[in-house]
């Protein structure tokens, strides 16, 4: 599995990467439309194992950085921008928990400082260590965090993280894809919702059932107009799940759809037909191609095959 960003810089988009790697890549682009790349310039990720990252200008010089989540190392990686599509070192802060698996950037406590949030998988990753957990980094704005604070996933191996409103009170919440309900059942999985206080801190997590086993990715998105935000979660056993949203950070039961290949591993929300309705973008690992999307109507519609690259 890998992850994507784009850098732009000096009007020319650039791409990064991670890939269960030691190190973060970064290709710049030969025009800002074209899809080729320049060949890579590798930075160390501050640790083993680049598993998730994300791209946000965490000390608002105006540029782009990246966070990585390094899953052996049990640390987050932080590489400052310079604003041409080249990297500062990286300096490493702990995950608060075990083998993250997850990072985003999101300004959790509303003071205009970007903060961490990191889904780290526990006890599921490594054996006789403790239960999952999702950790909070507050931001001093200077591309430096406090020290993680943890809070339990609602779950056993929290995959992913990610977060938005759920609940209308202009405070972010966290949105956790725990990969087994708990230690000693993994036929299903989870998502959690921790309603956020606006201050950095959450309440305890509420996990729904994810209506599928080995829940991998999380992602929010008002899928039915309604102006509610529902939950949109990949199961690893073929299926990605709908839990439309009430409006008070409370979601109905999952309704599980064919990810129309095998193995889904993450989750995404755009419109990709400019028709004004989301659709859902799902990466499959297995099947000819591996990414495909479905639209929706009243209901889901077949998936449509995309051609992964390569």
């Amino acid at each position: 599995m890998e992850q994507h960003a784009f850098l732009p810089a000096s009007g020319v988009e650039s791409l990064a990467v991670g890939r269960f790697a030691k190190k973060a890549t970064n290709s710049r682009a030969v025009t800002p439309d074209s899809v080729l790349f320049l060949p890579a310039v590798t930075y160390s990720a501050g640790g083993l194992f680049a598993r998730s990252l994300a791209a946000a200008d965490v000390n608002r010089d105006g540029k782009l950085d990246v966070v990585v989540a390094n899953l052996d190392s049990n640390n987050v990686g932080v590489l400052l921008g310079n604003g041409d599509g080249t990297f500062q070192l990286a300096v490493t802060y702990d995950s608060g928990g075990v083998s993250p698996r997850s990072v985003a950037v999101a300004d959790v406590n509303r003071d205009g400082k970007p903060d961490l949030v990191v889904a780290n998988c526990g006890g599921g990753c490594v054996s006789g260590t403790e239960l999952a957990v999702v950790s909070v980094l507050l931001g001093n704005c200077d591309g430096t965090f406090q020290p993680a604070v943890a809070y339990g996933s609602g779950g056993y191996v929290a995959a992913s993280v990610a977060v938005g409103d759920v609940n209308g009170d202009g405070k972010p919440d966290l949105l956790v894809a725990n990969q087994c309900a708990s230690s000693v059942n993994c036929g299903n999985g989870t998502v959690a919702v921790l309603l956020g206080n606006g201050d950095g801190t959450f309440q305890p997590a509420t996990a729904y059932d994810s209506g599928g086993s080995d829940t991998l990715s999380v992602a929010v998105g008002d899928v039915n107009a309604d102006g509610k935000p529902d939950l949109l979660v990949a199961n690893f056993v073929h299926t990605v799940s709908v839990l439309l949203g009430k409006g008070d950070g409370t979601f109905q039961p999952a309704a599980a759809y064919d990810s129309g290949g095998l193995n889904a591993v993450s989750v995404a929300v755009a419109d990709v037909n400019g028709d004004g309705k989301l659709d859902l973008l799902v990466d499959n690992e297995y099947a000819s191609p591996a990414v495909r999307m479905a639209w929706w109507a009243c209901s889901w519609a077949t998936a449509t095959e995309l051609s992964r690259p390569q």
